[in-house]
């Protein structure tokens, strides 16, 4: 088992040695249900844990600064807006146990579930946001819908909501532990969060862009008419770079 495995599924042990994954024991104290408390923990998993976490930090942290280290242009002003939204869809109680595999058995819950969404804009990003763990493809749709070049999902955010996973629709036909612990119904969700999102996002005032028609210049490339205007026109070479992607390069025989 590999170090992400043991992540993953730090096991929990019973008495009868089945071992349980942490997510499912996790899952079981967030509902309130007190058995969980009575499982032995196994102390190996306890202690590989949090070395693990800390691993995991440290290599976020260095591709952070990575990352960093190759941004050239900076902009200290910059437009925010932001808004929220709570999507509420119905619920279901599960009467069975069992990890995945086979069908779980439900009944209708009197507490729907509450999904907080919000849009942030940070100049020309935009973040969509979900205090809930979506489906990737969830996601996908919203960048897919964005009119910002530059959208990023961001989930678990702004507390947690009660909903466990959130599967897209046709994820609720395979018995995996996510679709078999959530709390949902198909149909409401992924809709709501997706439409929620293009929505508030779409409101958002497009970031204004200037942009500089450049006849490219016979028998010169397209980079290289990018260049030569760069060159000669940026007051800076931290600016050259901005100032090229702004730039519409038209062929000295075309029309506008």
């Amino acid at each position: 088992m590999d170090y992400r495995s043991r992540f993953c599924e730090a096991r929990y042990l019973r008495p009868s040695t089945e071992h349980v994954d942490l997510g499912t024991i996790m899952h079981a104290m967030f509902i309130g249900t007190p058995e969980a408390d009575k499982i032995p923990v196994d102390p190996v998993a306890m202690e590989q844990s949090p070395e693990l976490v800390k691993s995991m930090d440290q290599i976020t942290a260095e591709e952070m600064m990575r990352v960093m280290s190759h941004i050239h242009v900076l902009k200290t002003e910059v437009k925010i807006e932001g808004e929220q939204q709570e999507v509420t869809c119905p619920a279901r109680k599960r009467l069975d146990t069992g990890r995945e595999g086979a069908p779980g058995k439900y009944e209708d819950s009197a507490d729907p579930v509450h999904i907080k969404i919000g849009a942030l804009r940070i100049g020309d990003i935009a973040l969509g946001s979900a205090n809930a763990e979506l489906y990737n493809m969830i996601g996908q749709q919203v960048k897919a819908g964005s009119k910002f070049h530059d959208t990023i999902m961001v989930t678990l955010t702004n507390g947690m909501a009660n909903s466990g996973y959130v599967p897209t629709d046709d994820a609720f036909g395979r018995y995996t532990f996510k679709v078999l612990g959530s709390a949902l119904k198909p149909g409401c969700a992924e809709a709501g969060i997706v439409g929620g999102l293009d929505g508030m996002i779409e409101k958002m005032n497009w970031p204004s862009m200037q942009v500089l028609v450049l006849l490219q210049g016979e028998g010169k490339s397209e980079h290289d008419s990018r260049l030569y205007f760069a060159e000669n026109n940026s007051p800076s070479e931290k600016t050259r770079s901005s100032e090229m992607r702004n730039l519409l390069v038209v062929p000295i025989s075309s029309s506008l």
